[in-house]
């Protein structure tokens, strides 16, 4: 009996050690370098949990994660050693690189994380803030197993976030803005995805995801301002769900594009795609394009877009240009609906069993004149208010997109903050008319800020937008 006992207290004893090594935790001084700290990183065991000081400020940080470890930051600031990644996640053993958090961080850099493979690794409640000629916040481009993206905030980058493979990936309750390409990339067999209740605006495209990719859902997103597409599913997709997404104000909300062109028939390009109650509505070109696709699978298990979905009011661009915002019997009469859905089909003429197949391509077009342009510069991100939660994202719309020389067109700037704090004074710059207007916004508030142009020359007159000192955007209106 008493050694039987006594085996237990061994067990025991045995078990709480083990439990002491697992949870064991690494602190971080505020002062120290990016070597200092790479090597207690180096000499942590297996699943210790690295701790900075809280709200520190770390300067030309570059630093490897290689095995099991929890990074917190506990809002502290990494700036990153030039080009350098902050944090590449990077390993060789298969054994120990897994299980893998960074949490609690502002990244600000050129690069800001990569992730060279992989399982089981999580970033969360990170802020990534790109400098000039930045390229990627997060570069997952060999693919990852077990993947998951939680609470990020991103800007001033050229591509947000992304992903070239993997298996079991979850990008949730993400703010994505002012990035100058992608906000989301899935390429390259990608499986079993589910990109939820994510905030997109003010970058090229919002999601850009095919190649391979399976099993994805797409559901509960936010899509604003994108200056080209929304959400673009781009070849060779199995089992993708968009559901239940807000699509608004960009130039095209849907693009479902198939072959190039040199085998439209392809049976695997695309297969089981959904469209069910999304609202993809003030789109300024289409709201819904499909591109290459063969006509016969339209309604089909290959693609199916459901009759609630809200596809309304899209080819805003158009109906302001050409028309001269028109509206009621005149401008249904000579469009209507049709820019809601807007189709390029492959009609299948091949007889037997040929394989050889030809095409005709059936187009639906409108030839316009481009509507109003607004070029937007490289994103920009309004200097930091004394770590306020300020987030500040601008909106322009021009009244007219051509008018005659000498009469006045109006400029709206509405100024939106995301955050939570009150801004401190904003300024919004016309270089065209030489006037500066300024708002303070509460959090979560907006205001329109209005410029009347007179425009002096006939042909185009382009109308620079500045704000607080940045280019944010050239309007063009073409005087007659």
């Amino acid at each position: 009996m008493i050694k039987k006992l006594m085996f237990l207290l061994v067990l025991v004893i045995s078990v709480l050690s083990l439990s002491s090594v697992v949870s064991a935790t690494v602190d971080i001084n505020d002062t120290a370098t990016s070597n200092q700290i790479q090597k207690q990183i180096n000499d942590a065991d297996l699943g210790d949990e690295i701790l900075f000081t809280p709200d520190a400020t770390y300067n030309d940080i570059s630093l490897v994660i290689s095995k099991s470890a929890t990074v917190d930051g506990r809002g502290a600031t990494l700036i990153a050693d030039g080009t350098n990644p902050i944090f590449a996640i990077a390993g060789s053993d298969a054994r120990t690189f897994q299980n893998i958090v960074i949490r609690n961080f502002t990244l600000i850099g050129h690069d800001a994380i990569t992730v060279r493979g992989g399982t089981n690794i999580t970033l969360a409640d990170l802020n990534l803030i790109g400098v000039t000629s930045a390229y990627y916040a997060i570069d997952a481009r060999n693919g990852v197993n077990g993947f998951t993206v939680n609470n990020l905030v991103i800007t001033g980058f050229r591509d947000a976030l992304v992903i070239g493979g993997g298996d079991n990936i979850v990008v949730s309750n993400c703010y994505f803005h002012n990035n100058e390409r992608n906000g989301i990339s899935l390429f390259n067999s990608v499986n079993n995805a589910n990109i939820t209740n994510n905030n997109l605006t003010t970058s090229s495209y919002g999601i850009y995801f095919g190649g391979g990719v399976k099993d994805v859902l797409i559901s509960g997103n936010t899509i604003t301002h994108m200056a080209c597409e929304a959400l673009a599913l781009v070849r060779s997709a199995n089992g993708v769900i968009i559901f239940n997404n807000t699509i608004r104000f960009n130039q095209i909300g849907v693009i479902i594009k198939g072959s190039s062109g040199n085998n439209p028939f392809d049976p695997d390009f695309l297969n089981n795609t959904i469209l069910d109650r999304n609202t993809i509505t003030d789109n300024y070109l289409i709201g819904v394009f499909l591109q290459n696709l063969p006509e016969n699978i339209i309604g089909t298990n290959i693609l199916t877009i459901t009759d609630t979905n809200r596809i309304t009011n899209n080819g805003l661009g158009y109906k302001t240009d050409y028309y001269d915002k028109q509206e009621g019997s005149y401008w249904e009469r000579e469009i209507g609906d049709s820019l809601n859905i807007l189709k390029s089909y492959y009609k299948d003429v091949s007889t037997g069993n040929n394989n050889n197949q030809s095409t005709e391509p059936q187009i639906v077009y409108i030839e316009v004149e481009k509507p109003v342009t607004v070029t937007v510069e490289k994103p920009v991100t309004v200097e930091k208010q004394l770590a306020k939660d300020v987030v500040i994202i601008p909106t322009i719309k021009v009244s007219k997109a051509k008018i005659k020389k000498g009469k006045t067109v109006s400029v709206s700037v509405r100024l939106k903050n995301f955050g939570k704090d009150r801004s401190n004074i904003l300024k919004v710059y016309n270089k065209y008319t030489k006037k500066t207007l300024t708002s303070i916004i509460n959090g979560n508030g907006a205001k329109t800020l209005k410029f009347n142009v007179k425009i002096n020359k006939k042909g185009i007159n382009k109308i620079p937008i500045y704000l607080n000192g940045k280019l944010i955007a050239t309007v063009s209106v073409r005087g007659l």
